[in-house]
């Protein structure tokens, strides 16, 4: 899919930092968001959960080696703890991103 769509690819990721942004500097939103998510409207579980998943994701998902070796250590399959982690991830929509001020256009000059 990367090869053949990399427009809806960067397109998900577009999304995804803007969603992660939202959630972060936007409470209302992402209470609403987790009341119905959690199908709850108890306003302390709402804030506690809001609390919890704040700021936890970062602005760029960047996936380093380390996060996918760490994931390959536990994994069950009998070949992940030879995997190669470089394998599994491909970053290069988020630098291009990057690269295009996107990032910096939705969070502002630093």
């Amino acid at each position: 899919m990367t090869r053949q769509q990399p427009e809806r690819i960067k397109s998900f990721f577009r999304a995804y930092i803007a969603s992660v942004k939202v959630s972060n500097e936007d409470p209302e939103t992402s209470k609403r968001a987790l009341a119905r998510f959690l199908a709850t409207k108890d306003a302390a579980v709402i804030e506690e959960a809001y609390q919890t998943f704040r700021g936890i994701f970062p602005k760029v998902p960047y996936v380093t080696e380390d996060n996918l070796r760490a994931v390959l250590s536990v994994a069950d399959h009998p070949k992940a703890a030879i995997a190669d982690p470089k394998e599994f991830f491909d970053n290069r929509f988020l630098k291009e991103l990057e690269e295009s001020g996107f990032i910096q256009e939705l969070y502002g000059k630093p």
